[in-house]
């Protein structure tokens, strides 16, 4: 009985063979009854040159991982045949000159790829490992330059050039990187001259052409910050001036005039799938009253058509009571400046805390304490100060699961006008924008991970 079992099983492995199903055939081999067996010895030979003629046709068809995978199996039964042993080191200078194609193309991440995936096979040799090294660094070096750290930038494509010298679309890369940030470290330069001789246009200029090369740069964004605090609302007027002197400019900052000052604010919902749901405004200050009023910010609440008025100046903002009110605790019977983290009252259980989450931007956080103070779910109003960061960490200002960065900036609060950067490809009301984007709402933005959405309020 036992006998016939086992011929039965070794006429079910040579079908399997002869149909190409070597994998599982190779798995009946593996039984030490079936192996010891004369027949099955012989049925162990037959799936030694199946696995090799089906390997050499992957290797034909450049297919190396499948290759490398029949030959593995195929050296579990013969791990010294001779045409076993060939076939691998064909295999090896196989993906050592694929590798080397395709980092003459410009493409290391695919040569990495390759080559980890014969790693994690058991297969390489000294030549794939200097390979693999040389396009870690070159991929290195790509992100870096993604995130405009031209320096890092330069290093890594140095160190990758040192293994591979005679691939001209390193070169080129090496010497694009080099360039960038010499051109980064001249503005860098010209930027700290002027703000040492405190030329306050002349650092606006030089940080927006910082900016635009390396967005986020800290010393620019910290520069027209200080910009803005010592010009104050003029800032976008003196933008616009083809010529003008700097003293007229300051000249209008003392005065402080602003394009949307006294007038009734722009107010946009940004809705974020996934994310947050908010109230923005680009005008200096908003009125917050209850809902039968005229006040910017319409609250269902017992509080007076308008309350209360929120101020931005130079040095930051400032509460202007109209109704009775309590910050941090205490009642304000005059104008008082706010502080991060402070908490604002105006009914019992009616208020908001005061945030400003980055001290790159200017840009406020109203967090309401009882979200149903508004007609609609509403996470915090947004008071943008020229730059709005997005995104997942706490000195972000509006919540967007995105682990990239993105950074909402106000080219012109008169028309609304806003520019959008980021690290990938985003959409534009269905038109793809690459990583930079200016629109006017209404809008809708879509990135990989989610959706904004800037409609009327």
């Amino acid at each position: 009985m036992l006998v016939t079992r086992r011929r039965i099983e070794l006429k079910r492995i040579a079908n399997l063979i002869r149909q190409g199903l070597l994998r599982e055939a190779a798995r009946s081999l593996r039984e030490p009854q079936i192996r010891a067996h004369r027949d099955g010895c012989r049925l162990a030979l037959r799936l030694v040159e199946a696995l090799c003629d089906r390997a050499e046709g992957h290797l034909q068809a450049g297919e190396l991982t499948e290759a490398i995978d029949d030959l593995q199996l195929a050296a579990q039964f013969a791990s010294g045949d001779k045409r076993v042993v060939a076939l691998k080191r064909r295999a090896e200078q196989q993906a050592y000159e694929q590798a080397r194609r395709w980092l003459a193309e410009g493409a290391p991440q695919r040569a990495v790829e390759l080559i980890d995936a014969l790693s994690l096979r058991r297969v390489g040799s000294s030549d794939l490992d200097m390979l693999r090294h040389a396009a870690r660094h070159w991929v290195e070096g790509r992100r870096h330059c993604v995130h405009h750290r031209f320096g890092a930038a330069v290093a890594a494509f140095r160190r990758a050039r040192r293994l591979l010298p005679d691939v001209p679309r390193l070169q080129s890369e090496f010497e694009e990187a080099q360039e960038l940030q010499a051109r980064c470290g001249q503005l860098e330069e010209e930027l700290t001259r002027a703000y040492q001789e405190r030329e306050w246009f002349r650092v606006r200029q030089v940080a927006e052409q910082l900016l635009a090369l390396c967005p986020g740069h800290e010393l620019a964004v910290a520069a027209r910050d200080r910009v803005w605090r010592e010009l104050g609302g003029s800032l976008y007027a003196a933008v616009r001036c083809k010529r003008g002197s700097l003293a007229a400019v300051q000249r209008s900052g003392e005065s402080g005039t602003h394009p949307r000052r006294g007038g009734k604010a722009h107010l946009w919902q940004v809705l974020i799938d996934g994310g947050g749901h908010y109230l923005l405004t680009t005008a200096p200050e908003i009125v917050i009253g209850n809902e039968h009023g005229d006040a910017d910010v319409r609250l269902l609440a017992p509080v007076g058509s308008r309350h209360i008025r929120i101020e931005r100046d130079r040095e930051g903002y400032v509460l202007v009571p109209q109704r009775p009110a309590w910050v941090n605790g205490r009642q304000v019977v005059s104008p008082l400046a706010l502080r991060d983290g402070a908490t604002i009252e105006l009914a019992r259980g009616v208020g908001f805390t005061f945030r400003l989450p980055s001290y790159l931007s200017r840009t406020a956080l109203l967090v309401p304490t009882v979200r149903s103070v508004f007609r609609h779910r509403l996470d915090a109003v947004v008071l943008v100060a020229r730059v709005c960061l997005l995104g997942e960490g706490r000195h972000c200002h509006l919540f967007v699961p995105d682990r990239r960065q993105l950074t909402l900036v106000v080219e012109d609060p008169s028309d609304q006008r806003f520019l959008l950067r980021t690290e990938g490809e985003l959409l534009v009301n269905g038109t793809a924008c690459g990583g930079e984007a200016r629109f006017v709402p209404p809008a809708r933005i879509e990135l990989p991970s989610t959706r904004i959405v800037f409609a009327h309020a």
